[in-house]
């Protein structure tokens, strides 16, 4: 009776095992009912184990979120600092160009001169003086060291009194350089030499402390703004009605040629 019992209860659970593989739709319907309470029952358990793990998830999360909000706020702190320094460092900047601007002529180190030749002829003629160039590099140079004193002029080759006025700049502390007069369609002869002026004011920069420059050609400053943000100390001489606004700006001490002409007079 009881292998009866025993077989009967092993044929029912492998029918079952083998009707549990097929889809539901082909279950029988008492087998599908249990099939259907089996897997409601399962999925039940599923959620009940997810609610119970939420929490841990939750705390992870929220635990996430503030070593983000900490690391946002040390980054803010940086941030803040950064900007401190730089608005520091600016001011420092503003404070350091303020006196070098206003800086009396003392400690001037290597003095390089650049004469523009036709605009200094053109304010002496409006001066009405005669200037002693010897005088001209005294008070460029003073307290100060000339390193070179550039002079250029463009000349007409045939006229020996030009001639003998470069050679005397060449024997008395100036370095000349010099153009062909140009004869224009209006009949007046010109050499620009506003390259080669700026050309040496820059390439030369390494050589000197202060540059100083004697005209009024606004197409230079540019180059000695140049040099100026190397560090150089840039002064300007030239007469107040010929010099352009471009290079009073850029210049550290600009200084009108009509406030000095007496003593530059010969």
């Amino acid at each position: 009776m009881e292998k009866l019992i025993l077989g009967g209860l092993t044929a029912t659970t492998t029918a079952l095992m083998v009707a549990l593989q097929q889809p539901a739709w082909a279950l029988p319907i008492p087998m599908l009912f249990t099939y259907s309470l089996g897997r409601r029952q399962s999925l039940e358990k599923i959620h009940q184990n997810q609610l119970q793990v939420s929490p841990a998830i939750v705390q992870q999360w929220e635990q996430s979120q503030t070593k983000v909000n900490n690391k946002v706020n040390n980054l803010e702190q940086v941030l803040m600092e950064l900007q401190q320094g730089l608005e520091a460092l600016h001011k420092r900047s503003t404070d350091w160009e303020a006196a070098t601007k206003n800086a009396t002529p003392k400690g001037r180190g290597r003095v390089a001169i650049f004469i523009d030749g036709a605009n200094l002829y053109y304010a002496r003629q409006e001066l009405k003086i005669d200037i002693d160039y010897k005088k001209l590099l005294e008070l460029l140079t003073k307290d100060g060291s000339l390193w070179k004193a550039f002079y250029y002029t463009g000349i007409d080759s045939t006229r020996s009194q030009e001639k003998n006025f470069i050679s005397w700049l060449g024997h008395n502390g100036f370095q000349v350089i010099t153009k062909e007069l140009v004869k224009r369609a209006d009949g007046t002869r010109k050499a620009n030499l506003d390259v080669e002026m700026a050309m040496d004011i820059d390439k030369l920069a390494s050589y000197y402390d202060t540059a100083v420059f004697v005209g009024g050609d606004g197409d230079l400053a540019y180059a000695l703004e140049q040099v100026s943000r190397r560090g150089i100390r840039v002064e300007v001489l030239g007469l107040r009605t010929m010099t352009s606004e471009a290079l009073i700006n850029v210049a550290d001490v600009y200084t009108d040629l009509g406030q000095v002409k007496e003593q530059l007079r010969r």
